[in-house]
């Protein structure tokens, strides 16, 4: 879990609906590469988040041993349960609605490899209560995930 004890580039998103990162370490956390990187979204309130990537390109390791992954909270705060999934590799994850009006992304990067990085999306959600679980890896369920720490 990602616990913003090494966040460095934290920002609140509310104007800026897309979210673009390069992987390349010159732009990668305030040229930080190990770091975790946090970015909350805030809708309206009683709204909720819908947030969509449109490209996905991340380092593959089905172990979460502390390379490069995308971690996504139904919420403000990095908790265990309110985590959507953990995202790796160039597997597009799908579509994630929020039950409240705020939803972080944190970016966990290490320094090895560099991929390409990850394009998403967000919008207000105006229909809300659904909690889709997102892809993770085809070898990890999200159950593993949650009693992985």
């Amino acid at each position: 879990m990602a616990d913003g004890s090494n966040a460095v580039a934290t920002g609140e998103l509310s104007e800026q609906p897309v979210i673009s990162i390069p992987m390349e370490k010159t732009e990668r956390c305030n040229n930080r590469p190990t770091a975790d990187c946090q970015w909350k979204m805030k809708a309206t309130s009683g709204k909720g988040i819908r947030l969509k990537f449109h490209a996905f390109h991340l380092e593959t390791d089905s172990s979460w041993s502390g390379y490069d992954y995308v971690e996504v909270y139904d919420g403000g705060e990095a908790k265990d349960e309110k985590l959507f999934g953990r995202f790796c590799s160039d597997t597009i994850p799908d579509e994630l609605i929020s039950t409240e009006s705020e939803m972080l992304l944190v970016l966990h990067t290490d320094d090895s490899v560099e991929e390409k990085g990850f394009v998403a999306e967000y919008a207000e959600w105006t229909q809300g209560g659904k909690r889709p679980i997102g892809r993770v890896n085809e070898a990890i369920k999200r159950t593993d995930i949650l009693n992985k720490e």
